[in-house]
């Protein structure tokens, strides 16, 4: 019996010390300001111009709006957005998603300095792209 305590109390110990996937991820960028946002929608095509703009930061969770102008091959354009939220993971890498009555678009980006590169995808309706945020150019 004596050969049990140990192994329970080494366990409990090893459990909590590791880190629960919601647990911040550690020392995290920054990433509160406004962005200029471009981006791409592959089909149908079209061109997004807009602003990124990250209000609040709780050690990786980040929230704010994402506003855009999107413009199509005719020309024809229109206003979009909605709400953000999502986490930084570490200094190099920024997951969040977008909030809309259409459907949630997950925004996953590489943050290198003052820029954030990457993708996105919107299940409902099979919406996917490419994006471009860089931080006080706008």
């Amino acid at each position: 019996m004596m050969i049990r305590r140990p192994f329970l109390l080494l366990a409990a110990l090893a459990l909590g010390a590791c880190a629960m996937p919601t647990d911040s991820s550690g020392d995290v960028a920054d990433v509160r300001g406004a962005w200029a946002f471009t981006g791409q929608q592959v089909t149908p095509s079209v061109q997004l111009t807009g602003t990124l703009t990250i209000t609040g930061q709780d050690g990786d969770l980040v929230t704010g709006t994402l506003t855009w102008e999107e413009r199509d091959a005719l020309g024809v354009s229109r206003l979009d957005g909605g709400p953000i939220s999502g986490r930084v993971i570490e200094r190099g890498d920024v997951d969040f998603d977008l909030i809309r009555t259409t459907g949630t678009r997950r925004h996953v980006a590489r943050l290198s300095a003052d820029t954030m590169e990457g993708s996105w995808v919107q299940i409902q309706g099979g919406l996917s792209g490419s994006f471009r945020a860089v931080r006080g150019t706008r």
